[in-house]
């Protein structure tokens, strides 16, 4: 009877709460709109995709949730401790525009994982728990509703639960930490020890309480990693794996990561043309030292922090500054806007994070202005009616809206007599520049359309009409949609783009602005990018919002680049940029095939080209060439000393001439991360310009024989597709199911696309632009 009255009370203590706060002024600005009251599951991870759906999921190992899996399907697994088969969904993929919802099948335990989104804007999920520890899992964004989770075996040398990922340069991921995991690895796994040891997570962990678990990872403008974990940091070269930089501890002294939860977010970068760059990484919340021992054995619940720490991560001598909140919040989310600003959200004010651990749910968001001055950067928005406690996410949408969900501070699903049930609605919370008084100050993008590519260093012009004042300058905001689970955002960056050109087309609501893209993948990392422009801190707003994909300067083609305008008009040519932007990982879990070891190539007369990849290449190529037959190697120069034509497949002489000057241009540029790929698809080069009598050797050639030495097949023609199959797959149904022609097939298998790194998959990809004109003749 006692426990019941202490129940009671609690109940009524937070039914009080939650009506004197629901009284409290709405003139603070803001609006909360409530989507959907029941979408199923309890939203523990989230992630925005390419297409404008946002794919959630919880964890598998806790029994039935509130949707069925379509069509009678169930998961069958032996060694779940609560449900041998369970015939309900565990994730979904919620459709922004219908506000509508579908089940999604995982096979394995996701609790507690971590994410980030690929370049080329596939979701790759990591971890979990038992089941799921060693696993990664794929989900493709797909229009027609048919996509689904794919799941990697041992996709992780280490068991991964309550770890962080981060998106790198070159389109890998790395995966930090985790419980008892003192270490990092990278996904896909390198070919170099896979697991490197990281002391500082060792040192950050608080005995009984770790205080280091989901560790605030951001990539320093320099490349190296900012990381995290309980109250301090370090500066990291994860390629050298060595500490550059040691951060000293927050004033205090109290722990900010997992289970005393805090947030952290990488405050704007702007002035990216600068020589040196600033950072700035903000970190907010979190609960005393000692508060998940008192709350998990005694039942006390210590009141949160109500401090912010910021600090310039790339200053000689960085210090913390230390700013008070207008209230203490434990398991808050913190958002970047599309201004600029950050959102507060969610989380308790007292307590810790982990099972029934939190108390005083805090339903009022506070937004920070980080370009105010101290002291005036804090403001209180309208509050919820729905406790978001453990267990809860939120996410910016690209029309300026804020995804809030989640919330299950229980082992299973329980709604009745406790404290806070568990929270199966979907929120969207519309920050003040949506009210309609700003109507007239908010943009609207006429162009570029949504999903250009674009380029580093490039100028890139948006047009777009305001009804009333543009104050100037307007700002241009790229960010990147971030993987959020456990009040942490993976991969949240919003960078603000240097202006080059303003103008507005005379008395008209007509303007133009000029804004230049960020110059490496250190700055902006590779993928797809939610753009917004910014009059006096209104952002746009759109019925299709923009989205830009980011790419290295290979693909300029596709946005109007001068160099590569012969290729426009070629039907071949959106046949090959479409098919390299498809899930290539995900081709590799399906289709297990190598290059027809028949392949002929060219042998260059050299001494040593065969070794100059290193025996450990794993390359199927290498390998082709050292099985195929010595008649056929002997032949191939024969047949590269023929009398040159004067065309192939319709492509001039001096056509193919600049098509290669431009390849050249785009390897220097910025591809020199792949000296192996850049010289397989050189030495091709120079075997189609043997046969068609190119002579010239100008600098692009320097550039190819300064790397390492492949040969190109010089017949390039159909005899080089692979004639086997896997036994269960007719040729046909290859095709169908990866969505190509066979020309472009053929020449993407000749070219041995699916073996190289993923940013070098670009280079083969404008290889294939001026290939797919003379690769059958």
């Amino acid at each position: 009877m006692a426990a019941r009255a202490t129940t009671f009370y609690a109940l009524l203590l937070t039914s009080l709460q939650l009506l004197l706060t629901c009284q409290v002024s709405f003139a603070a600005g803001g609006k909360w709109n409530l989507l959907l009251p029941n979408v199923g599951i309890s939203a523990m991870h989230m992630q925005l995709l390419r297409n404008d759906r946002v794919v959630m999921f919880d964890r598998t190992n806790f029994g039935p949730s509130n949707i069925s899996l379509p069509n009678g399907n169930c998961r069958n697994n032996p060694q779940d401790p609560i449900s041998k088969i369970d015939c309900t969904a565990h994730s979904i993929e919620y459709d922004v525009a219908s506000n509508t919802i579908r089940p999604l099948t995982v096979q394995s335990n996701t609790w507690c994982s971590s994410g980030s989104v690929r370049p080329d804007g596939v979701l790759v999920q990591t971890g979990g728990d038992r089941d799921g520890e060693l696993k990664a899992r794929i989900f493709s964004p797909c229009k027609d509703k048919r996509c689904d989770w794919i799941e990697i075996n041992n996709g992780l040398t280490k068991r991964r639960w309550y770890s962080s990922n981060h998106i790198l340069p070159d389109g890998k991921q790395i995966v930090i930490g985790g419980q008892g995991q003192f270490n990092y690895e990278f996904f896909p796994k390198t070919t170099s020890p896979n697991v490197i040891a990281l002391p500082f997570l060792a040192e950050t962990n608080d005995r009984g309480e770790e205080n280091n678990l989901y560790p605030y990872v951001f990539l320093n403008t320099d490349g190296r990693l900012f990381i995290f974990a309980n109250n301090r940091a370090i500066l990291l070269d994860y390629v050298k794996n060595t500490v550059v930089k040691t951060y000293p501890a927050i004033p205090g002294g109290d722990p900010r990561s997992y289970p005393s939860t805090g947030s952290a977010v990488l405050l704007p970068l702007k002035n990216l043309e600068a020589v040196k760059i600033d950072a700035e990484v903000l970190v907010c919340g979190g609960a005393p030292k000692g508060s998940y021992l008192l709350a998990f054995r005694r039942k006390t619940f210590v009141k949160a922090l109500d401090t912010c720490a910021r600090i310039k991560i790339n200053d000689e001598n960085p210090q913390w500054m230390v700013e008070k909140m207008p209230r203490a919040r434990v398991m808050g989310d913190m958002t970047l806007l599309p201004n600029g600003d950050v959102l507060i959200i969610n989380g308790g004010a007292s307590g810790s994070a982990a099972w029934e651990l939190g108390r005083e749910p805090v339903l009022v968001p506070d937004v920070y202005h980080p370009e105010n001055p101290v002291n005036s950067r804090f403001e209180s928005l309208n509050p919820t009616t729905i406790p978001r406690m453990y267990h809860s996410t939120a996410v910016l949408l690209r029309d300026g809206r804020v995804l809030v969900g989640g919330s299950n501070p229980h082992a299973f699903y329980n709604f009745t007599n406790v404290l806070f049930p568990t929270e199966l609605s979907l929120e969207a919370f519309s920050p003040g520049y949506l009210e309609p008084e700003f109507a007239k100050l908010r943009p609207k993008i006429q162009s570029p359309k949504s999903q250009v590519m674009i380029t580093y260093r490039m100028n890139l012009k948006l047009k777009f009409k305001v009804a009333g004042e543009v104050k100037g300058p307007v700002k241009v905001t790229m960010v990147f949609p971030s993987f959020t689970t456990h009040s942490f955002s993976m991969n949240q960056r919003l960078l603000v783009l240097d202006n080059v050109t303003f103008k507005r087309s005379g008395k008209s609501t007509n303007y133009e602005v000029e804004v230049k893209t960020p110059r490496s993948a250190n700055i902006a990392l590779p993928g797809y990018y939610m753009v917004f422009v910014v009059n006096q801190n209104i952002p746009s707003e759109d019925l299709k919002p923009r989205l830009v994909e980011l790419r290295r300067s290979v693909t300029a083609g596709v946005v109007g680049d001068h160099r590569f305008s012969n290729f426009k008009s070629s039907e071949k040519f959106v046949l090959v940029i479409n098919f390299v932007r498809k899930d290539f990982a995900e081709m590799f879990l399906k289709w297990e095939f190598d290059v027809n070891p028949q392949l002929v190539y060219v042998k260059k007369e050299e001494s040593g080209s065969e070794d100059s990849g290193g025996e450990d290449s794993g390359r199927p190529w290498k390998k082709s060439r050292k099985e195929a037959p010595t008649k056929a190697r002997k032949e191939a120069p024969t047949m590269a000393s023929k009398e040159a034509p004067t065309a192939v497949g319709g492509m001039t002489k001096e056509k193919i001439e600049q098509c290669f000057k431009d390849l050249s241009d785009a390897m220097r540029d910025g591809f020199g991360m792949c000296p192996r790929e850049i010289k397989f698809f050189g030495e091709r080069m120079e075997s189609v310009e043997k046969k068609v009598g190119i002579t010239k050797k100008g600098l692009y050639l320097m550039i190819i024989n300064s790397l390492l030495q492949i040969r190109l097949n010089v017949a390039m023609n159909s005899r080089l597709v692979p004639k086997t199959l896997p036994k269960s797959q007719s040729r046909e149904s290859l095709d169908k199911v990866l969505g190509i022609e066979n020309e472009t097939w053929m020449c993407f298998v000749s070219c041995v696309c699916l073996d190289v790194p993923f940013v070098c998959q670009h280079i083969c990809a404008l290889f294939l632009v001026c290939a797919s004109n003379f690769a059958y003749v």
